[in-house]
């Protein structure tokens, strides 16, 4: 699932302003400035634009389920992913086509995923696979997703792929993903932050750092060799926060821990236009997940996953 919308120029989308001309003494004519304090009164205006709730706009999620079942009746493993689906609010049906067909092309790549899985489970029980019996399947994977309360214009996710590889433990990695609600394109960082962006880089760098010595990832003195391109390669948005999504080894050439690193956004709003955090807003938790390293073995082409962007 490869992020494979390249940006494009953003769609004007507005309010038609009805004006008055005098033409019936019915109508009172309003000066510009009279139009323009009543605008900032009632919140309309070219400049405004609706708040989309995401969660009123939720469809039924996309899910693929699959079951690896044997001739000698076991059910040896299970898959299920979903992603989200929405409806469009008024004005937004291009966004929201967009945006649908993005989440529909994760959706197909389940099918060749689970392929890829239970042909692992079957390695794993040998050339008896088909007649073994089991009590209950050890092996399943399960793709979902979780919907950030973040910044106006935004949609942001997180990506959980849960698996079990070894018949034992389950381990889970996560991704992370920006979507545009005013167009329907994926987010890039250089987008995010414009004209800003060599300034946000040399921030969140400094940000990194800084976090990789308070959780003791990084040691004093030790020279890093990570770059603002490695960090920024997969993140979310939330309203108070810029979660990071760290491949293993980028920390430190000896860690081969992957991190999910969340910066205050409040630290980077300057950078961006058309964000605004809530003052003193903090949804107190600054502490990192350690997922599990993706497993090229599988597939899974959740955003960023391999690291490869379409050209």
């Amino acid at each position: 699932m490869n992020r494979y919308i390249k940006p494009c120029v953003a769609l004007f989308l507005g309010f038609t302003l009805l004006l008055s001309t005098g033409c019936s003494t019915m109508f009172r004519y309003e000066s510009p400035e009279e139009q323009q304090q009543q605008q900032q009164q009632t919140g309309s205006g070219t400049s405004q634009k609706d708040t989309i709730d995401l969660e009123k706009l939720k469809s039924d999620d996309l899910v693929y389920s699959n079951t690896l079942r044997n001739s000698a009746g076991s059910v040896l493993a299970t898959y299920t992913g979903r992603v989200p689906a929405f409806l469009a609010p008024s004005g937004y049906a291009t966004a929201f086509q967009r945006i649908n067909e993005h989440f529909q092309v994760q959706h197909n790549a389940f099918q060749e995923d689970c392929q890829a899985y239970f042909n692992r489970v079957k390695q794993f029980y040998g050339e008896d696979w088909d007649t073994v019996t089991v009590s209950a399947p050890v092996f399943n994977t399960y793709v979902s997703y979780e919907l950030f309360k973040s910044p106006e214009h935004y949609l942001s996710l997180e990506f959980q792929y849960s698996t079990c590889l070894n018949g034992k433990e389950t381990v889970t990695y996560r991704l992370g993903e920006v979507l545009l609600l005013d167009t329907g394109w994926v987010l890039q960082a250089g987008e995010l932050f414009g004209s800003q962006l060599d300034e946000a880089k040399s921030r969140i760098v400094e940000g990194v750092k800084n976090w990789g010595l308070k959780k003791g990832v990084l040691t004093e003195g030790v020279a890093t060799t990570f770059t603002a391109e490695t960090l920024l390669k997969n993140f979310a948005l939330t309203e108070t926060k810029l979660v990071l999504y760290l491949d293993s080894y980028v920390m430190s050439t000896s860690d081969s821990n992957s991190y999910v690193v969340k910066l205050n956004l409040a630290d980077y709003a300057d950078l961006i236009t058309d964000i605004e955090v809530p003052e003193g807003a903090d949804d107190g938790d600054d502490d990192a997940d350690k997922p599990l390293v993706p497993d090229q073995d599988l597939l899974p082409q959740l955003p960023g996953a391999n690291g490869n962007n379409p050209t």
